[in-house]
């Protein structure tokens, strides 16, 4: 799975134990530390984005006082989002893919 084009640390669906709050292998008894900052950072991003439009719509300590840039086409800036926030440009491949179509 590693050497597939453009697939990083999440897959189809990954952010959903975090916003629904359960474990995909059934045992909800524990979570790591790790596991409940991501789900604050993921519902507050998305909290953000429903009530606002804009997921990071001003600076916050609990999204480590990122600003998700807006989109545009030749910086193609991104928000990585992990368990440390960061603006990113030009994600892997995504020129090449934008090519073929």
């Amino acid at each position: 799975i590693q050497n597939i084009l453009g697939l990083g640390k999440a897959t189809h669906c990954a952010e959903l134990p975090y916003l629904l709050w359960y474990k995909l292998d059934g045992d909800n008894r524990t979570y790591p530390e790790s596991d409940i900052r991501m789900r604050v950072i993921i519902s507050d991003l998305l909290a953000n984005f429903i009530k606002y439009l804009n997921p990071t719509p001003k600076r916050d300590p609990q999204l480590q006082n990122i600003i998700w840039p807006k989109f545009d086409s030749e910086r193609l800036r991104y928000l990585d989002i992990d368990l440390n926030l960061t603006v990113k440009e030009n994600p892997r491949s995504y020129r090449q893919i934008r090519t073929l179509y």
